[in-house]
């Protein structure tokens, strides 16, 4: 019997998947790896088991469910298997491409490789699109930090969750224009939403 206490994923251009979860044996002490090494078990996923054929993020939702950011749309996976969704609790995606997926309780943030972000709750979505109130061009990654405040990083630079927009964040704020390679939050084991 398998527990997931913890999964670790890599990404092999064109491999698949790779997960490997601490089994329930006891971990055997080789002298040469470290001592849990013994207590995992690996297994591969390609794209004929339904894995995505490239997957740019990965995110965990309250629940315990994988959701993965790929070229070819979202998915989850359950430990067992993967599934493409085209829709979230119901409303639909705004694309099938997406670059960056964030999870925290069962608030689930999307970002499209054309510009967009969506906010899927159970029973509700929101949209912001690109250049109205998103970052214009894609958003590379999303992040929440433990004070509750939503940031993105895109292509125009740092955006900041303001209300109900996403403002960039200025100059003047400290944070010279441009590109912002990527970002860090502290994790958030909340099921608060936002």
């Amino acid at each position: 019997m398998i527990t997931y206490r913890a999964c670790l994923a890599s990404w092999l251009p064109g491999a698949g998947c790779c997960l490997a979860a601490a089994n329930e044996r006891p971990a055997i002490d080789t002298g040469v790896l470290p001592p849990w090494s013994g207590a995992l078990l690996r297994s591969a996923w390609k794209r004929d088991d339904g894995a995505p054929s490239s997957a740019y993020e990965m995110a965990q939702d309250g629940n315990g469910m994988l959701w993965l950011a790929a070229g070819d749309g979202l998915y989850t996976f359950d430990g067992a298997r993967f599934v493409r969704h085209q829709q979230v609790y119901g409303p639909p995606l705004q694309s099938p491409v997406i670059i960056s997926v964030a999870a925290y309780g069962e608030t689930i943030w999307v970002a499209y490789q054309f510009g967009g972000i969506s906010r899927f709750d159970r029973g509700a979505v929101r949209h912001y699109l690109p250049g109205v109130d998103a970052p214009t061009g894609s958003a590379q990654r999303l992040v929440r930090m433990p004070d509750g405040t939503m940031w993105a990083t895109s292509s125009g630079g740092l955006h900041r969750l303001d209300r109900d927009c996403w403002r960039p964040v200025q100059a003047q704020e400290g944070l010279p224009p441009g590109f912002v390679p990527g970002q860090a939050g502290a994790p958030v084991r909340s099921s608060k939403r936002l």
